[in-house]
């Protein structure tokens, strides 16, 4: 919830007609949440990404923070940017790391402190303590971590870990031996006290024995045409049911109505911009969300929009909101 000049803020900017505006604000009068919410805003409105840039990396945290789970921050080192994000916060680098790296380098009683930079890629044989504060699942970045400080060097003999994220209780110690070749495999560690059968079925051709999940017959080709077609129809629930689990449809209907007041936006103008968003989120996760689930998800953000306006929830309604959503898919 913004405070009052906050909103005044929010509320200059979006209706200035200057092409380049400044917002100027004093210390601690929240900057970062007011130009969040003038980013939302901007997305709610118009469904287009959103691109800010700040100067530090708290900011670009606190910003993320705002603006929830659809910003992707563009942390120095990130080659690859994925493209199903509203928002993007990017930093501008205002520290000489070289410089700093030197320096550290070159003091015997030097300590460095980092959040996530110098995990891989980083040598310096010197290093004689590693303290990790923070945990991680992954084994092979536990081990990229702590072997910053494995590097051979005359003024050592051993180096020491500190673990104050139980990291060593959950992958044990760097100089365990680790079956890399089970967890290439299997993705995990062997365990020898497990012993099962993989289930089997006979092909109906050539009898050939292979793995109940086989829809195409080693030996001879034999096409199991109707399991095939049940495997791939289970696969594409479960993976849809999976994203919806874990990255919802979430419209800012709230937000929509409220744009809508302050905009003068007709009722029907709303169902719009419902459309847009359903369909965004359908460009951003297809194949696995289908049209049929985005035309399901529109009928449930129609009847909140009935309910809003006083409107009925009937039929006429129903075929002018899948309509609105059906004129997006075709310019697909």
């Amino acid at each position: 919830m913004l405070r009052d000049y906050q909103s005044k803020a929010v509320n200059e900017v979006e209706t200035a007609t200057e092409k380049n505006i400044l917002l100027q604000m004093p210390t601690g009068a929240g900057k970062t949440f007011t130009f969040c919410e003038i980013a939302k805003n901007h997305f709610i409105e118009n469904v287009t990404k959103v691109l800010i840039l700040v100067h530090r990396q708290e900011l670009m945290l606190q910003a993320k923070k705002s603006l929830g789970e659809k910003a992707f921050a563009i942390a120095k080192g990130v080659k690859n940017i994925p493209s199903n994000f509203d928002y993007y916060v990017g930093m501008v680098e205002t520290v000489n790391r070289d410089k700093i790296l030197d320096e550290y380098k070159n003091d015997p009683h030097g300590i460095m402190c980092n959040v996530g930079v110098l995990t891989t890629g980083f040598d310096e044989p010197t290093i004689q303590t590693i303290m990790l504060n923070r945990a991680t699942k992954s084994l092979a970045l536990y081990l990229q971590m702590i072997g910053r400080g494995s590097r051979l060097h005359e003024s050592k003999e051993k180096f020491t870990v500190i673990d104050l994220g139980r990291n060593t209780t959950r992958h044990g110690f760097y100089d365990d031996f680790f079956d890399w070749e089970t967890y290439f495999r299997q993705g995990k560690k062997k365990d020898p006290d497990k012993v099962g059968a993989a289930p089997i079925k006979e092909c109906p051709e050539c009898n050939f024995m292979m793995h109940t999940r086989k829809i195409i017959c080693e030996n001879c080709g034999h096409d199991f045409v109707a399991e095939r077609e049940a495997q791939e129809r289970e696969e594409r629930e479960q993976a849809l049911f999976l994203l919806t689990k874990s990255k919802p449809m979430e419209v800012p209907i709230d937000n929509l109505f409220n744009l809508a007041e302050i905009r003068k936006w007709s009722p029907y103008a709303v169902i719009y911009k419902i459309a847009d968003h359903v369909y965004n989120y359908y460009t951003k996760h297809e194949p696995t969300v289908t049209k049929e689930y985005c035309e399901k998800q529109m009928i449930g953000y129609l009847e909140m929009w009935c309910k809003k306006y006083d409107k009925p929830f009937n039929k006429w309604h129903r075929d002018f909101a899948l309509e609105s959503l059906s004129k997006k898919f075709v310019t697909l």
